[in-house]
């Protein structure tokens, strides 16, 4: 399994507006209201935007699947150091 990294999943939590604590719901609905908003076929239509926003859904569930539930939380703070304490990592609140 390659591994995401660390700068490109800043990036996406970034491009995404997501916020600490967010359920993959309120993730899921991010994601439709951005890309609804930048659909290609849309009023403010950018084929950019929409892909970037696509390719950030997509790499940060891929990381909550991957990463989540295959390392401990030791070994995710040790790969994926958020912050000092994992209660305030966003994606051990999810």
């Amino acid at each position: 399994m390659k591994q995401i990294k660390y700068d490109d999943f800043q990036k996406a939590v970034k491009t995404l507006g997501l916020i600490s604590k967010m359920s993959k719901n309120a993730i899921r609905s991010k994601y439709l209201k951005l890309s609804k908003e930048y659909h290609p076929d849309g009023e403010n239509g950018d084929t950019e935007k929409f892909q970037e926003i696509n390719d950030a859904y997509h790499l940060v569930l891929k990381y909550i699947d991957n990463y989540k539930f295959q390392l401990s939380k030791e070994e995710f703070k040790n790969q994926y150091p958020f912050s000092d304490k994992t209660e305030g990592d966003w994606l051990y609140g999810i």
